[in-house]
């Protein structure tokens, strides 16, 4: 057995970048099934979202620890909602879509909250060194 083999991997490229860059792309494809009226492919487009941010969805679940709701009950409770078969039927469809903008709306905040997505500067802070 070599040395190296009992040293700590670390990975020669940051998968961080590349994610961003998937959920562009989730992002883009979900907004146009939805605006073409593909509401259940919109709804599996989503669920790739939800598999791509899972790490993050489970760092912020376990750092909440004032009884507030998980994120995974959030996203349990929305998917429960897309499962009904009443949401499914075609004179329901604005139900489902409200239900899959919902969903949307929360994987998006997620990937905000870690830094992924929409993040602003601080004002206060000072760039001069």
């Amino acid at each position: 057995m070599e040395i190296i083999d009992t040293l700590p991997k670390t990975s020669l490229m940051n998968d961080a970048m590349l994610q961003i860059q998937r959920l562009h792309n989730i992002w883009n494809d979900a907004r146009s099934k939805r605006e073409s009226g593909k509401l259940l492919e919109c709804r599996w487009i989503l669920d790739s979202a939800e598999i791509e941010l899972s790490d993050d969805i489970e760092k912020i679940d376990e750092s909440i620890t004032d009884g507030k709701q998980t994120i995974s009950k959030k996203l349990g409770e929305i998917n429960d909602k897309l499962k009904k078969k009443d949401n499914l039927k075609r004179e329901n469809g604005v139900n489902f879509y409200n239900i899959l903008l919902d969903k949307e709306k929360l994987l998006r905040n997620v990937q905000n909250r870690v830094g992924k997505g929409s993040k602003f500067k601080d004002t206060e802070e000072d760039d001069m060194d």
